[in-house]
C-alpha cells in the first residue's frame, strides 16, 4: 500500500506524506498562499529566494517554503527542470534513510501548465532548537559542549561525502542543534558529485563551512574548529 497521497491534475501537482494527510492539511495544499499569508502565520524569512512561515495545523508546527523567482528569466528556465520543491523532497529521504537527521518531509506542491512546471512550496515539520551560531555563542566557555558540537558537524559533512553529495551552503544558520544532536536544514542546492566536476565544486561544502566559521562563531574558538575541519 502506498503510504503518499498524489494528486496530478493539469493545474497542479500535490504529493503528502499519508500519516500527514487530513481535511485541514488538503485546505493547506490546494493553497499554500493562503496559510502563508495569514496573520497569525510566523514568517522566518521573506526574500527574493524564498519565503518560509510556520503554521500550526493538526496540533503540529509546519513550515510551509515557497521558492521565489529571481526574475522573469529565472522562471522561464525552471519551467523544466525539477523544482526546488521536488529536489527537497527526493533527498529529505535519502538522507534520512542514511541516518542524517533533516526535518521530516510533509508534502510539496508544484503549479503547473501542462508539463511545464511554475511555483513550489515545500512542506516540513518544524525543528525547534538553537542554530550552530546560536549553540557555539551559548557554550563559547565548554570545552566538552563545544568539541561535542565540532565533532557533530565533522561526522555530518563525512557523512555527506560518503553520499556523494554537495549540500552547497553548509553554514551555522542552516545547522540545529538539539537533544546532543546536530539536524540539517535547507536542501534546495543539494546536488551529487559528479566525476566531470572541478575540485573547487566538489569542496564547496567545506569552503563555505570555513567562511561561515569566520563570521559566526566566536573568536575563541575559530582556530581550535578550523584545524579539526583539516582531518576533512
Amino acid at each position: 500500500m502506498r503510504d503518499e497521497y498524489c494528486k496530478k491534475k493539469f493545474s497542479i501537482f500535490i504529493k503528502c506524506k499519508n500519516q500527514f494527510m487530513s481535511d485541514n492539511m488538503l485546505k493547506l495544499l490546494n493553497n499554500p498562499d493562503q496559510f502563508l499569508d495569514r496573520d497569525n502565520t510566523y514568517i522566518i524569512q521573506n526574500n527574493f529566494k524564498s519565503k518560509l512561515g510556520i503554521v500550526r495545523l493538526d496540533h503540529r508546527k509546519i513550515v510551509i517554503k515557497r521558492h521565489n523567482y529571481k526574475s522573469g528569466w529565472h522562471r522561464f528556465r525552471r519551467y523544466f527542470r525539477p523544482t526546488r520543491a521536488s529536489r527537497n523532497w527526493y533527498f529529505s529521504k535519502i538522507l534520512l534513510a542514511n541516518n542524517i537527521w533533516v526535518p521530516a518531509p510533509v508534502a510539496y506542491v508544484e503549479t503547473r501548465i501542462g508539463f511545464l512546471r511554475g511555483m513550489s512550496y515545500f512542506i516540513y515539520e518544524y525543528v525547534d532548537g538553537m542554530t550552530g551560531e546560536e549553540y557555539f555563542k551559548k557554550n563559547v566557555d565548554s570545552h566538552s559542549r563545544t568539541e561535542h558540537a565540532m565533532d557533530l558537524v565533522i561526522n555530518l559533512m563525512n557523512q555527506t561525502k560518503n553520499l556523494h553529495l554537495i549540500h552547497g551552503d553548509i553554514r551555522m544558520s542552516n545547522l540545529i542543534f538539539k537533544n546532543n544532536k546536530i539536524c540539517l536544514l535547507d536542501l534546495d542546492d543539494i546536488k551529487p558529485v559528479t566525476w566531470y566536476q572541478v575540485n573547487r565544486v566538489k569542496t564547496r561544502d567545506i569552503r563555505g563551512l570555513k567562511k561561515d566559521i569566520g563570521y559566526n562563531i566566536p573568536s575563541a574558538l575559530q582556530d581550535r574548529f578550523l584545524k579539526r575541519l583539516e582531518s576533512l
